[in-house]
């Protein structure tokens, strides 16, 4: 009964389809005056920008922990780990929650963004290679680009978004203020 509908709705061919072409949900948002996507398949959750603990210690790029759901998460701002100018917090800003994967190990972290802009179904082949020019060091972040008319969206990996070294930096920093 089931498939004769999904027959009936052109529902299981439209997904046999889509499987097919490997076409991918993105969560498109700003930083700076760029465009990024990451796959939601590492988004948990986007929230306002709560009150920030600030950690001593730390990277420049982690703004310090967040409470979410009774859970420190760590909270880093990619722009300044891009060599940028920060992300400054006002109305717009937001914070996605993002569950990524280092080693064997599921994290939780925060990531500031400008603001978030929609949702976009790509297909992997429309992404494109990012250039080869000299000194760009992404370390497996970023991943490709989506063009949309004159502009591309910069594809991210949350996976890179900040390696086991540094969680186990950060986690030992966390570890000594415990103690102290």
């Amino acid at each position: 009964m089931i498939k004769g509908l999904l027959a009936k709705c052109n529902c299981f061919k439209k997904f046999k389809i889509m499987s097919e072409k490997k076409i991918h949900t993105y969560l498109n948002f700003t930083i700076g005056k760029e465009n990024f996507a990451l796959n939601v398949a590492n988004v948990i959750s986007i929230v306002e920008v709560p009150e920030i603990t600030k950690l001593p210690k730390t990277p420049d790029y982690v703004k310090g922990l967040i409470n979410t759901r009774g859970q420190g998460v760590p909270l880093i701002d990619p722009s300044v780990k891009f060599g940028l100018e920060p992300i400054p917090i006002n109305s717009n800003t937001t914070i996605i929650i993002l569950e990524i994967k280092l080693e064997d190990e599921m994290v939780k972290v925060g990531m500031l963004v400008d603001a978030v802009n929609d949702v976009l179904d790509i297909d992997k082949s429309q992404i494109l290679p990012l250039p080869k020019v000299a000194n760009i060091s992404t370390n497996g972040f970023l991943t490709g680009l989506y063009a949309t008319g004159d502009e591309f969206i910069i594809i991210m990996d949350a996976n890179f978004l900040i390696s086991s070294d540094e969680l186990s930096n950060l986690t030992e920093t966390l570890h000594s203020i415990k103690q102290k």
